[in-house]
């Protein structure tokens, strides 16, 4: 069982989303990355896919322990529809047909439809009762193939708070007993949880089962054929089956997360304490699974979590091939050290090729991780609230640790060399894009002169042109070697300024720019014009429009802005397409620097 597609409009932060889940070409899913800053929707999107797999599973069973029989998971409430809008519509796509819709109105849709004088275009609004401000309603075409998926497939959910009891917490914890699992075998009922809070017991008790179905089912005894003169003693030769094949999946998850090649071994304790152990090829021995540090228990109980379930559908396990089906995981980097973000899950995860792992992170370096395991085309990062796909390295959490690393003294010190070893007059400029337009400006318009008496530094944003200034704002500045000018780009809050051999220096604004922000402010009109017909991504326009706050209508202006990700693109493009004409406005530029050169 398989995601498809989801859309989401007006959902808290996002205003617009149609997001089809890829898969190779030989239709196995790729794993999906759900990024973005705090606020921005992450947790919203996954509670969709969370509440309609328990509404497709309260469909097959009448129990449910996640929430009771015709109940929805997810809260509905107008509080969660984006600022400004009337409403929200979520709908969901699985594999095999099944579908679920959600919609909310601030307003009964009577009412909604009389004051606000339109009706949404969608077939399912006829459906909305006509004093009723919510819908919720799911679809299949099918229910024998819906249970076939559901029985047949791993379906799990693990939120962000879930937890595993360290053993120092709890001196039960240490002494802490597996027991046998009783299953019901009754119509209708299920006992698969979805929802994996704190698992490591239920996983614990589950490899007591593996051991004595092993020992009870799985033995391989041979018996030599008697001859007329004595007897054959029968030959235990091993085992063979799905608890062995299971063990056997479990130890290669051992191996990932201890890092071993070796042997793997699994105990179990006699009757007084029941303990499960393992005992390493390395040496290291664990008397018992709770004794594990808090990062290695999570990781472990979350892959043991997915072959549990997996042994609990109606499908035979053989290997890890065989397991499909949904793991759903918000904010998988919880509690991990850095070594098992980076290289242990993004190898676990390659081990489940049939299952579609959908999570959220904040890490760039999971995410760095998953790409360098599975490559550019094997992963999909999704980032809210915009819906944008992006790479590893565009990820806005991988840009600000950046900028964390760009304030160590290292960066300071690569700083403070290029300013002492140069003997011309250093120019920093707020990013490496200024670098690039200034060089192909000073071409342009034969101006090129003036560069050749600076050096042109990337100062790596305004922040480090103004620890610059305050590193040599004292009278340390009258001793440098040559001359220092910091070059902000027009929409700082920073003013001219002189202090000996150091000069902050303001790029004027053009007020009649299509483009407020940066360096781009400098492009006419038309240029501006010429790049969106080129490539429409390039540019981002937001509307004139209105929204309303707490029941306050307020106009918002239209908003034009260089999108993040594509400034690199669109400066490439303009530095191998553009005219004087596109130019003319950066003579200030290289006045300044000018100026400064030859006072």
């Amino acid at each position: 069982m398989y995601i498809k597609r989801i859309k989401l409009t007006n959902v808290g932060p996002i205003v617009n989303l149609d997001y089809h889940f890829p898969f190779t070409e030989d239709g196995k899913p790729k794993p999906v990355i759900i990024v973005g800053s705090n606020g921005t929707g992450k947790s919203i999107f996954i509670s969709y896919i969370i509440n309609a797999l328990i509404s497709a599973k309260q469909v097959i069973y009448d129990n449910s322990s996640e929430v009771e029989q015709g109940k929805v998971y997810k809260y509905q409430s107008s509080r969660y529809i984006h600022n400004g809008a009337d409403y929200y519509r979520a709908s969901l796509e699985f594999e095999g047909g099944f579908e679920v819709v959600e919609w909310q109105l601030h307003l009964p849709r009577g009412e909604f439809e009389e004051e606000l004088k339109y009706t949404p275009i969608d077939k399912e609004w006829q459906n909305i009762d006509i004093n009723s401000v919510s819908y919720f309603n799911n679809s299949y075409k099918d229910k024998n193939e819906l249970k076939e998926l559901i029985n047949n497939n791993c379906i799990l959910y693990f939120p962000a708070n879930r937890f595993e009891e360290p053993a120092w917490l709890n001196y039960d914890n240490l002494i802490s007993k597996a027991a046998y699992t009783y299953y019901k075998n009754i119509t209708g009922i299920t006992e698969r949880v979805m929802i994996q809070y704190s698992p490591l017991q239920d996983n614990q008790n589950w490899i007591l089962d593996l051991v004595l179905d092993q020992l009870l089912h799985e033995k391989i005894i041979f018996q030599p054929p008697n001859n007329q003169n004595e007897g054959h003693p029968p030959f235990f030769l091993g085992y063979s089956g799905e608890c062995t094949n299971l063990f056997f999946a479990i130890k290669n998850l051992l191996r990932e997360i201890f890092r071993v090649d070796g042997s793997v071994s699994i105990s179990v304790h006699n009757r007084k304490r029941r303990a499960v152990s393992l005992t390493l090829d390395n040496g290291m021995s664990i008397q018992n699974l709770f004794q594990l540090s808090t990062g290695q228990a999570i990781t472990l109980n979350l892959f043991l979590s997915i072959l549990r379930d997996f042994d609990m559908t109606n499908n035979e396990y053989n290997s890890l091939n065989d397991v499909s089906g949904i793991v759903v995981i918000d904010e998988l980097d919880l509690h991990l050290h850095s070594d098992l973000q980076y290289e242990t899950i993004p190898r676990l995860i390659k081990l489940f090729p049939k299952v579609q792992f959908v999570f959220t992170s904040h890490s760039p370096i999971l995410i760095l991780g998953m790409q360098s395991v599975f490559g550019d085309d094997g992963i999909s990062i999704l980032e809210l609230p915009s819906g944008n796909m992006i790479n590893a390295e565009r990820f806005n959490e991988f840009l600000k640790a950046y900028e964390y690393l760009k304030a160590t003294i290292k960066f300071e010190n690569d700083i403070e060399n290029a300013i002492l070893s140069s003997k011309m007059t250093v120019v920093f400029v707020e990013g490496e894009y200024d670098i690039q337009y200034i060089l192909k400006a000073a071409e342009l318009l034969a101006r090129e002169s003036v560069l050749t008496k600076i050096k042109l530094c990337n100062g790596e944003g305004f922040g480090n042109l103004n620890k610059i200034w305050n590193k040599f704002e004292s009278r340390l500045s009258e001793y440098l070697p040559n001359k220092i000018l910091l070059l902000y780009d027009c929409d700082v809050s920073v003013r001219d300024a002189d202090n000996s051999m150091i000069f902050k220096r303001i790029i004027p604004t053009i007020t009649l720019s299509k483009i407020t922000k940066g360096i781009e402010n400098l492009f006419p009109t038309q240029t501006i014009e010429r790049v969106m017909a080129y490539n429409d991504n390039y540019i981002d326009i937001i509307k004139e429009g209105e929204r309303r706050v707490r029941g306050i209508r307020e106009t918002i202006p239209e908003k034009i802005e260089v999108n993040t990700d594509e400034k690199g693109n669109m400066c490439k493009w303009l530095c191998e397409n553009g005219t004087v004409d596109d130019f003319i406005n950066f003579h200030c530029i290289l006045d300044i620097i000018d100026s400064i050169e030859t006072d």
